[in-house]
C-alpha cells in the first residue's frame, strides 16, 4: 500500500484554465435556457428551470471513471453545506476537508464547477458537471493531479444521496478480492468473506509471487465492516485482527451502492501504510 512523495506542483495558471475552459463548455447560454425543459412543439412553452446554489446542497455520491483502461475505478463523494464543498473522498486514499482550497461555482442553467486543492501536498482535482432536471444527478468530467505529478482524466455520473440509510448494510456481505500496495510499492493479494452485518468470516493476505501466505483472518470479536456515513458508504477506523495477531486497518474505505467495488487507505502490521482495492467475487467488475 504507497504513499507518494511530494513532485512539482501543476501551475496554478493551469488549473485554473482548465477549470474556466471546462466550465464555459458545460455551461447553457441564458438565452437557450428553455431548451433545457424539452421545449414545446406548440402553444405556450413551459418556463425555463432556473438552478440555485442550494439545489446543490446535501451528498452526492458515485464513482469516477478514468479515459484509460489502464487507471482504476474509484468511489468518490462530496459533500455541500451552506454552498461550500467541506468534504471530498475517493477510494484510492486521496481526500479533501475544509481546510483545503476548494472552490464551488454553479450557474443558472444547472452547470457545476469545482476545484479541490490540498494545502498539504499536490492533489488537484477539477471537476464539471450538469445538474438534470429533477435535480438529483450530475453528469460531467473530472481532471486530478495526484502528488506522483500524474494526471488522470475521465467521466462521472454522481446520485444526490437521500441522507442516513442511502446505503445498506447488506451490499457488505458476500467475498471480496483484491489488491494492498504498500508504500514501497509491493503488493499482496487480500481476501476477505464478511456476513451481512459486514463482520468477517474468513480471509488471508496472500504474497503473489509464490502464494506465500502472511495472514489469515477469522471471525472474532471486532472485525467488523461498519458504515460511519451510511450517506455516502464511507466506513472509519476497520480494524481487522489476524490470527497470528498482526492488524489490518482502513483509515476509512469506501463502497459503491450496488456493493462491487470498496477500497480505501490504511496500514497493515507487516507491509506497512498504503492503500486497498477489493472487488465483490460474484458481481461484475466496477466501471463494466
Amino acid at each position: 500500500m504507497s504513499t507518494p512523495s511530494r513532485p512539482s506542483a501543476l501551475p496554478t495558471r493551469c488549473l485554473t484554465v482548465l477549470l474556466l475552459g471546462a466550465f464555459v463548455a458545460c455551461s447553457h447560454p441564458g438565452s437557450d435556457a428553455a431548451s433545457i425543459t424539452g421545449g414545446a412543439t406548440g402553444g405556450t412553452e413551459p418556463p425555463p428551470i432556473v438552478f440555485t446554489l442550494d439545489d446543490m446542497e446535501g451528498d452526492w455520491f458515485g464513482q469516477l471513471i478514468p479515459d484509460s483502461v489502464a487507471r482504476d475505478v474509484r468511489n468518490y463523494y462530496f459533500t455541500v453545506i451552506g454552498g461550500q464543498i467541506v468534504e471530498s473522498a475517493d477510494s484510492s486514499g486521496n481526500q479533501w476537508t475544509s481546510i483545503d482550497n476548494i472552490s464551488l461555482d454553479f450557474t443558472v442553467d444547472g452547470a457545476m464547477a469545482a476545484n479541490i486543492e490540498s494545502v498539504l501536498v499536490t492533489n488537484n482535482m477539477v471537476l464539471t458537471a450538469q445538474m438534470d432536471d429533477s435535480l438529483s444527478t450530475l453528469t460531467g468530467e473530472f481532471s486530478h493531479l495526484n502528488a506522483d505529478g500524474i494526471l488522470v482524466e475521465g467521466s462521472f455520473v454522481l446520485k444526490r444521496s437521500i441522507g442516513a440509510g442511502q446505503f445498506n448494510a447488506n451490499v457488505l456481505e458476500g467475498a471480496w478480492k483484491g489488491n494492498g500496495i504498500n508504500n514501497r510499492g509491493k503488493r499482496r493479494f487480500i481476501d476477505l468473506t464478511l456476513d451481512v452485518a459486514g463482520a468477517v468470516l474468513s480471509g488471508q493476505m496472500v504474497r503473489p509471487i509464490d502464494g506465500f501466505v502472511h495472514h489469515t483472518y477469522s471471525a472474532g470479536p471486532g472485525n467488523t465492516f461498519a458504515y460511519t456515513n451510511d450517506s455516502v458508504g464511507r466506513l472509519d477506523n476497520v480494524q481487522i485482527t489476524a490470527d497470528d495477531g498482526s492488524i489490518l486497518f482502513f483509515t476509512y474505505a469506501l463502497i459503491d451502492e450496488s456493493g462491487t467495488l470498496m477500497g480505501g487507505p490504511g496500514f497493515d502490521s507487516l507491509m506497512g501504510s498504503g492503500v486497498a482495492s477489493l472487488s465483490k467475487v460474484d458481481s461484475a467488475p466496477a466501471g463494466q
